[in-house]
């Protein structure tokens, strides 16, 4: 499909940022070079470019707006204006009228930060001044090659319904607060007797699209990001490749900034509804690892109040209307049998099968199952 060129009109005044509530650093500290926080991405730029405004602001600060003066040779103010396309990293400034090659321009950058409700007052205004050469226009480029690899792929679920157990094993879950304050909580699910193995997943497709190396082609001239047709957020925005993890078939639009000029390249794309397994919940053959690790059958028992419930407990594969079992123990038990906590397992990844799928003016699909 052809890539349709979107303009950027976007005026940027400020972006919000929220206090990172868990783990985050204090990206206004002393001794930190000004630079770190500030800059331009390149000190030579064509005549028919704009100026590429990197920013290291980390989510510490609520709120910050961006000052930009251009002065030439003669230190007079080049006239000039912000953009920023919403959804991608970089803030552009690009003069009235174009550059001239083999001029120096110099551009003084700032920010002003309101600190995060004063829990780093230091935080004040950032300012950097860089000299900057005006060299040879762009001129017209090829729209760029943008590959896009497909990895199937089935995640294992460390919950309690995920489990196959036998010989007396009760599976609990536990929760204990996280490191710090505001922090997510830690989750263990444990068990005394016998064995469990994890015997469902997720069934997932990992799709990244990264721009690819060809003739007049930079790739570091260009963000991707990806724009899921029933989600509210774009994935990506802030490199040169992006990877959607995707749980269930997804549509969406791929679009490509070319930093400079300020072109964006879109395609339509879909994935995940042709695949020979569906995405979603995936039973895993885990029949193996039962035979080796139990004396006595498998069985499966519903969940109550964060535990097995072993009057609620069926044979491993059986149906929803099957028989309860007798409450699991272990081989050789008599009743009554109390379970505790004991060991725990990890949950893995498993790579299925890659793709790889170029896509240029037309996006055309060549699916490769790895060996």
């Amino acid at each position: 499909m052809k890539w349709v060129a979107l303009g950027i009109a976007a005026t940027f005044a400020a972006i919000p940022r929220t206090a990172d509530a868990c783990g985050g650093g204090n990206y206004c500290g002393e001794g930190e070079p000004l630079p770190d926080f500030i800059g331009l991405r390149d000190v030579a730029v064509p005549a028919d470019a704009a100026l590429v405004i990197e920013h290291g602001v980390g989510s510490d600060v609520e709120a910050w707006s961006l000052g930009v003066v251009v002065r030439d040779g003669g230190g007079v103010a080049v006239p000039g204006r912000l953009q920023h396309r919403p959804g991608f990293s970089e803030i552009f400034w690009r003069p009235d009228t174009p550059w001239t090659s083999g001029a120096r321009v110099r551009v003084d950058l700032s920010i002003e930060l309101e600190p995060a409700a004063g829990i780093y007052p230091q935080c004040g205004p950032l300012a950097v001044s860089i000299d900057v050469d005006i060299v040879e226009p762009l001129g017209d480029r090829p729209a760029p090659r943008v590959d896009v690899i497909e990895t199937v792929r089935v995640r294992t679920e460390d919950v309690l319904e995920a489990r196959v157990c036998c010989d007396g094993a009760l599976p609990v879950r536990s929760e204990f607060p996280g490191p710090g304050y505001g922090c997510t909580n830690e989750v263990q699910i444990n068990h005394v007797d016998g064995a469990c193995v994890i015997g469902r997943g997720q069934r997932m497709l990992d799709v990244q699209y990264r721009v690819g190396e060809s003739p007049g082609i930079d790739v570091d001239d260009y963000l991707v990001r990806l724009v899921p047709d029933d989600g509210p957020d774009s994935i990506g925005g802030s490199g040169s490749s992006v990877t959607a993890r995707l749980v269930s078939p997804m549509c969406g639009r791929l679009e490509v900034l070319e930093l400079g000029v300020g072109v964006v390249h879109s395609a339509e794309v879909c994935h995940g509804a042709d695949l020979a397994e569906p995405l979603g919940p995936a039973d895993l053959d885990v029949a193996d690892d039962l035979a080796e690790q139990c004396a006595g059958e498998p069985y499966v028992c519903e969940v109550t109040d964060e535990a097995w419930d072993a009057r609620r407990c069926r044979a491993w594969g059986a149906g929803p209307d099957s028989p309860h079992l007798p409450a699991p123990m272990p081989p050789g038990a008599t009743p009554p049998f109390a379970d505790g906590a004991g060991c725990s397992i990890t949950p893995m990844d498993v790579d299925r099968s890659p793709g790889l799928l170029p896509l240029l003016l037309v996006l055309h699909r060549r699916p490769r199952r790895r060996p």
